[in-house]
């Protein structure tokens, strides 16, 4: 074999291993897809339904069946997804291109079908859909659902065993066992009446069987809480030692912090100490002869185990003094072993038998000195922990009390500690001064011996002493103080016996001030200030509470502890509605208290506010009658001296209220001394109709329109009427009397069905003028339009906006006979809608009756008049010289008009059309005018949808009833939301390559507000036999990678292609000209290599080549002759590990020698060895000179270079044009990477540094 070295031949020749791929199309006039029944032999709802397309992402495998692995479900993207016909559950989807596809439902969760998914490998001739075969999806049931819980709890135990019952025989149906949780699940369960059981070996249920009904979906029977499956409770056991051995009768007590029912133990109450004041004592056991307890059922909760060992006397101490443990969803075996330890002893502290609480104990032990602090219980009693025989000295401390230490002796058969009782009780009290004194003092007086004691007050003007059970006399002491100073009392007896004194209290003189109230009502908000005269500081203010009640009327009230000095008291309501003779009065206070100080009530206080200047007539609860003005500044302040309930009405044009009463009533006992405020709400409007007809049903339109709020409307009958004459003519009058609030538009219009008014319209912007009883809020349009079946009026309508006065006579409308037409349809059809127009404006609406006549009337005879006629499914048509009058014919068919965003026509648009009473079904594509019709239906329901890749529609389909002879005709909008690439894949010397799976990769979102996620789409082609594609469904905003597919088995004739990517920007449009290069797959690898030593070595050196598998065994040997070149046997490129060494025979003995070696992997086409061979002459090794071989690159590659340039010139002839082509196909080359290398460097920054970056 010549030279082979790949990586130079890449240079001078591309040879192709060509074949042909041919791809048959599965478009033009046929619509290829999948299409079938979702079928339910029940009732379900169809529109919960979706069938959903998947492709397969990557296929490795050349066995098909390993591509449908139940594990590459998830691995597809879904390429299509479709609703159901709700009618019959028919659906159709579209197959663009060829590949492995799966179909799959997706009901609603727990829905369950047979199959699930079927996995196709569509080819457009084998499979079943190119067969056009049904996929049909069949309903085998809904799920059950539901939990067994533990009572108490939210979850329950696993491994309980749950059947399902038919509940007419008690069949067995499914069993199952509940998993995390307690849940448990039925599917494929068909409507119908049911029951669940549950069952244990060793727990007990609380509730082991529920009926349920399973109508049209899943049941969940935990959603209800009384209807559900529960365990009472569970096993908790544990054991009870004393140094290692069983000790039997020690009680356990459950307590927990809620009310529960504990199964199997006795809840007799035991004299045992809670730790926790809201623990609740429940139940207890007692351990047996070998130290176990038991309590067989425990409800699902938080519990204190609290051991009890003992008498009344002794109590052994059990460790642990309590333990907390949770009852989940299993039986619980407490690991910890309670161990009996020392006993407990109790006492008491008490005076006169009465424990004292919260004492605090010091319990020392006189041997060892170790001692315990502890505290009494409420009841006295003290319990010290862990006591041994010995002497202890106990001392006691509490507030108020002194106590002598005592010394006792405790042993578990002397285990009593007599009561301890205080010897001395605290004596306190304090001096009630209104200023600072010092030096204050009481004596003490012992009755007992004669002995006294004189005690200081500290600084806060309060004394205390300790004294023993005695009587004793206390006594102020005031020499040392201003003459004019006073204590009382001034002498105390006391006696102290089993308790503290801690009152004591001497006070400084003060006088008291008392008076009386007259009222002529009830109250409760009075209140009585005492003010200081001279700088008008406030002393005391005593509110009505503080009041003595004498009578209903009459009140009494006092200010104690007043010094000397000059008052004014004033008396005041906590709302000023009272008028009083005299509200103030000047008091002195000098050594006396004083009395008889009088306040008297007058009347009540009436204050009045209104928007106008009016009069108003008051009423008195006697029935006196007052007028009163309200003057300019539209205030009225007025004193009334009887008390009861008053009426004041307003007189005038105004309307002061939204109800038909306009009377203001005034409650003493409520409204005195309260701003009464009023504003005018509503002014009167008036109008009147006109008619030369006498009718009874004109009916007045009132429409108001609040400033800023909505429009409504009410209807006023108008029957009132008088007649007259004018010039001869008999007229008569119909007078209209509107209240109108201020600032409101009012527009009036008159109707009737056989006159008309004149004028036909009247509006104003006049300032109104109230005169009688309709209401309109301010800031209001109003508008008045009067009707009638046989009248018209002009004007038709009054509008107008009240300001705030009233306006009169705004409007007369005048009402005339009308115009009536008379019309009907031929053949008879009842329900057409008829329209009256005038001018483009609709006069008047109306539909004919079952013999297809109709009136409609009154209208203006001056006016120009058109009728139309309309009812889905006819075409009217008029009758020559016959107003109103019409055909109707009939239509029938289902036309489908499809068009684009421009209203062009849209084309290949599939359209399926499924249901009726022959489950009709037709699929069909749009031609080039964008419509279809679907002729010949029988009547009844149809599903129709729209289907074209790149386009969302709208709508996207519908449901259609189809009576016999209708036309029904349905437009559709399409907007197109994807785009396609459009390119080219061929060899270099431009011959296409058909068959190459190309892709669409998406990379990133080119805008940052997409609602697509680019990234996660994939779409492909294959090319066809002109090596042209199309890759279709290409999002906007998007950026793509396109390039061959990788690891498909359709492209393992192609090795790669130029460019490797080509980056493409999704907007508004589809981009073509895309060309991709494709290189077939190499599947030889070359090695090459070179020697570097001296000539007079090569013939001595030969390379071996080993592998990774046999590194002993070479697969070849090549020996040197006078080249340093050597070639190796061409490889399979197989990724797997080679390595080469490099062996001389020349003597070891007389030369230092290495054997080089070097690996490679056999996964590219070629590669290139150098290995380096320099061995040492043992001769020299002592000597400071060695033998250098200079050897230059240039006598290396002189000798291939002068060869390889022989064999150009020799076969110039052949190799000239592809050295042509070659240097044509690099400079393109050059070009495409110049204009894609910052794209393509963009894309490598992106997984480099995954950063956002705007585009």
């Amino acid at each position: 074999m010549g030279l082979r070295v790949r990586q130079l031949c890449h240079l001078l020749v591309i040879t192709f291993i060509s074949g042909i791929v041919l791809v048959d199309k599965c478009c033009g006039n046929d619509v290829m897809g999948c299409g079938g029944f979702v079928k339910s032999i029940v009732n379900i709802n169809y529109n919960q339904i979706f069938i959903k397309l998947l492709l397969y992402v990557i296929c490795i495998s050349f066995d098909l069946k390993m591509c449908f692995n139940d594990s590459l479900t998830d691995k597809g993207i879904v390429k299509y997804s479709t609703d159901c016909a709700p009618n019959n559950g028919y659906y159709f989807i579209p197959l663009y291109d060829k590949g492995l596809y799966q179909l799959k439902i997706e009901p609603p969760k727990g829905w369950t079908f047979d199959p699930m998914f079927v996995d196709l490998n569509f080819d457009g001739k084998s499979d079943l859909c190119s067969q056009q075969n049904d996929i049909n999806f069949a309903f085998k049931g809904f799920t059950v659902s539901g939990k067994v819980f533990s009572d108490g709890s939210t979850t329950g135990p696993s491994g309980i065993a749950i059947t399902l019952r038919a509940k007419r025989n008690d069949n067995v149906l499914k069993t199952t066992l509940t998993t995390d949780d307690g849940y448990y699940e039925f599917k494929e369960v068909l409507p119908g009446e049911y029951a669940i059981d549950a069952s244990h070996e060793s727990l007990k249920l609380k509730k082991s069987r529920i009926e349920i009904t399973v109508v049209n979906d899943n049941i969940d029977v935990s959603t209800n809480p009384e209807n559900n499956l529960s365990i009472l409770g569970y096993e908790v056991s544990g054991s009870v030692m004393s140094d290692g051995e069983p000790i039997h009768s020690v009680l356990f007590a459950l307590f927990s912090r809620t009310r529960r029912s504990v199964l199997g133990c006795d809840s007799k109450q035991i004299p045992i100490k809670k730790v926790a004041n809201d623990l609740i004592y429940l139940c207890h056991i007692s351990s047996d002869k070998s130290g176990l307890f038991r309590f067989p059922t425990v409800p699902f909760g938080s519990y204190v185990l609290i051991p009890f060992y003992g008498g009344n006397d002794v109590k052994f101490d059990v460790k642990p003094k309590e333990l907390e443990f949770e009852v989940k969803n299993e039986n619980i075996k407490i690991e910890t072993v309670f161990e009996i330890e020392g006993f407990s002893v109790a006492g008491r502290v008490v005076v006169d038998q009465r424990g004292v609480p919260n004492a605090e104990i010091k319990f020392q032990d006189q041997s060892t000195g170790r001692q315990q602090l502890i505290k009494t219980q409420t009841n006295g009693v003290y319990n010290v922990e862990n006591v041994k025989t010995g002497s202890y000295l106990i001392s006691v401390t509490a507030p108020h009390m002194t106590f002598d230490p005592i010394s006792v002796k405790i042993s578990p058969i002397s285990s009593q500690i007599p009561d301890i009782t205080p010897n001395a009780f605290d004596v306190c009290g304090t001096f009630a001064l209104k200023s600072a004194k010092t030096s204050l003092k009481i004596t003490l007086n012992f009755k007992s011996n004669k002995y006294s004691e004189v005690i200081t007050a500290d600084v806060n003007d309060k004394f205390c002493v300790s004294l023993r059970p005695d009587v004793y006399t206390v006594s102020p002491i005031t020499s040392d103080l201003d003459k004019n100073f006073k204590l009382f009392p001034s002498q105390m007896s006391i006696t102290v016996k089993s308790e503290p004194i801690l009152d004591l209290k001497f006070t400084e003189f003060t006088a008291s001030i008392t008076g009386r109230i007259n009222t002529l009502d009830a109250t409760n908000d009075l209140q009585i200030k005492l003010i200081h005269k001279i700088d008008n500081q406030l002393i005391k203010n005593l509110k009505f509470s503080n009041l003595r009640k004498i009578s209903q009327n009459k009140f009494e009230f006092q200010f104690d502890n007043i010094s000397p000095d000059v008052y004014q008291i004033s008396i005041t309501k906590d709302i000023d509605s009272w008028c009083w003779l005299s509200n103030t009065h000047t008091i002195e206070v000098i050594d006396k208290d004083l009395k008889d100080i009088e306040f008297t009530q007058k009347g009540y206080i009436l204050s009045l506010y209104f928007s106008h200047v009016i009069d108003i007539e008051l009423k008195y609860p006697s029935n006196q009658v007052k007028s009163l003005a309200i003057g300019s500044d539209h205030s009225l302040k007025h004193c009334v001296s009887e008390s009861g309930i008053y009426s004041i009405l307003p007189k005038g044009c105004h309307k002061f209220s939204e109800t038909s009463s306009e009377v203001i009533t005034f409650d003493t006992s409520k409204d005195a001394g309260k701003l009464i405020s009023r504003t005018a709400v509503k002014h009167q409007l008036s109008a009147n109709v006109i008619t030369t007809l006498n009718v009874s049903d004109i009916v007045l339109t009132v429409k108001m329109k609040p400033f800023g709020g909505e429009e409504f409307a009410q209807r006023l009958h108008l029957v009132q009427h008088k007649s007259f004459k004018s010039d001869n003519e008999l007229l008569f009058e119909y007078l209209i009397s509107i209240l109108v609030k201020p600032m409101v538009n009012i527009y009036l219009e008159p109707s009737s069905s056989q006159l008309l008014f004149k004028p036909n319209s009247f509006e104003t912007s006049r300032l109104n003028q109230i005169m009688s009883s309709y209401l309109i809020k301010p800031m209001v349009n109003i508008y008045l339009e009067p009707s009638s079946s046989q009248l018209l009026f002009k004007p038709n309508s009054f509008e107008t906006k009240l300001e705030d006065e009233c306006l009169e006579n705004a409007v007369t409308f005048k009402g005339k006979i009308g115009l009536f037409i008379n019309g009907q349809i031929y053949p008879k059809l009842e329900g057409v809608a008829i329209k009256i127009n005038h001018d483009e404006q609709v006069l008047l609406t109306t539909k004919t009756d079952s013999l297809g006549k109709y009136m409609a009337g009154p209208f203006d005879s001056d006016v120009q008049m058109t009728v139309s006629a309309e009812k889905s499914g006819y075409f009217f048509k008029n009758i020559a010289n016959k107003l109103g009058h019409f055909d109707a014919i009939l239509l029938s068919k289902i036309s489908v008009h499809v068009r684009d965003d421009a209203n062009a026509p849209l084309s290949d648009v599939l359209v399926s059309i499924s249901g009726g009473p022959e489950n009709y079904r037709k699929n069909s594509v749009t031609p080039a005018s964008g419509q279809l019709s679907f002729p010949d239906l029988h009547s009844g329901q149809y599903f129709i949808r729209v289907m074209k890749k790149e386009y969302d529609f709208e709508p996207f389909s519908q449901m259609t009833s189809v009576d016999d002879g209708s036309d029904i005709k349905i437009d559709i909008r399409a907007k197109k939301v994807a785009f396609s690439c459009i390119g080219v894949t061929d060899s270099l010397n431009g011959e296409p390559e058909p068959g190459v799976v190309v892709e669409a990769i998406g990379l990133r979102n080119i805008v940052t507000d997409s609602r697509v996620n680019c990234s996660q789409l994939q779409e492909e082609a294959v090319s066809e036999t002109n090596g042209s594609f199309r890759v279709r469904g290409l999002r906007p905003e998007c950026q793509y990678a396109i390039r061959i597919k990788a690891n498909d088995e359709r492209n393992k004739l192609f090795n790669q292609s130029i460019p490797r990517i080509h980056l493409i920007r999704v907007e508004d449009r589809d981009i073509s000209n895309v060309r991709l290069i494709i290189f077939r797959r190499i599947t030889q690898m070359d090695v090459s290599g070179d020697v570097i030593t001296s000539p007079e070595y090569l013939s001595s050196l030969k390379v071996r080549l080993f592998n990774d598998v046999n590194g002993d065994q070479p697969i070849t040997t090549i020996a040197f002759t006078s080249s340093p070149f050597f070639f190796l046997p061409a490889l399979n490129i197989d990724n797997r590990n080679y390595f080469i060494r490099l062996e001389s025979s020349l003597s070891p003995n007389l030369y230092e020698l290495e054997t080089p070696s070097k690996s490679f992997r056999a996964n590219t086409s070629h590669t290139h060895l150098t290995l380096t061979f320099n061995p040492k002459s043992k001769a020299n090794v002592n000597s400071n000179h060695y033998i250098e071989h200079d050897i230059t690159h240039g006598s290396v590659y002189t000798l291939p270079l002068i060869l390889l340039f022989i064999t150009i010139i020799y076969n110039y002839n052949k190799i000239s044009p592809l050295l042509q082509q070659t240097f044509h196909y690099f400079n393109r080359l050059n070009a495409e990477r110049a204009l894609n290398s910052e794209n393509i460097n963009s894309l490598f920054t992106i997984k480099r540094k995954p950063k956002s970056k705007k585009i």
